[in-house]
């Protein structure tokens, strides 16, 4: 609109009146549109330049970051940082601001990604730890309760309790089938009880 009332010739009545209406707008006497237009033009730079120092701001955060091994936070400073400078208009200065944001905003995802590769490594290696842990104490408590069960067999043998022997001898087969010693002490039992009903 500026930019039109400026071309126009200023004896015109649309030049006229588009001049009264800039003066309401900006509450000025007399604007001329040229000065209207190097003030908007200054505005623009003014924007820009702020803009450009917000990103030094979100560049420089997500630096820190990035060293930190924040990743998440320091991604977010850079995709900020890349969504000030994309809505700022195509110059060599920016242009550089560009691919500087980017590639650090790519060497953040890069770093958070190989980082959760380590975490998942890492957490796949400790439960394969835990899991072998427990198969250790699960067999250790297993080997416990079959020498418990055949000390306590041999323990009733010996005082001829052979009821309550083939009881724990059998509770043994049952954790272990092949187990060579129970086997024997099921054998030596049902020779003992065949002695005892011959007496």
């Amino acid at each position: 609109m500026l930019e039109e009332a400026s071309k126009w010739n200023k004896k015109d009545e649309r030049v006229k009146s588009l001049r009264a209406k800039l003066r309401i707008l900006t509450g000025t006497k007399s604007v001329e549109p040229s000065d209207l237009l190097s003030e908007k033009e200054e505005e623009r730079k003014v924007r820009i330049e702020m803009n450009i120092a917000e990103r030094e701001k979100l560049f420089e955060s997500g630096n820190k970051l990035l060293a930190l091994k924040q990743y998440d936070d320091s991604i977010e400073r850079f995709e900020n940082a890349r969504a000030i400078l994309r809505a700022l208009p195509d110059t060599e200065r920016l242009k550089g601001y560009r691919a500087e944001s980017e590639q650090k905003l790519a060497l953040a995802r890069q770093e958070k990604a190989a980082e959760e590769q380590r975490v998942d490594e890492l957490q796949k290696r400790q439960a394969a730890q835990l899991i072998q842990q427990q198969r250790i104490a699960q067999s250790n408590l297993q080997k416990k309760q079959r020498e418990e069960l055949l000390s306590r067999a041999r323990a009733q043998m010996e005082e001829e309790n052979y009821g309550l022997a083939e009881d724990y001898v059998k509770r043994l087969l049952n954790i272990d089938p092949l187990n060579a010693e129970a086997r024997g002490l099921m054998s030596q039992l049902q020779r003992a009880r065949r002695v005892d009903r011959s007496d």
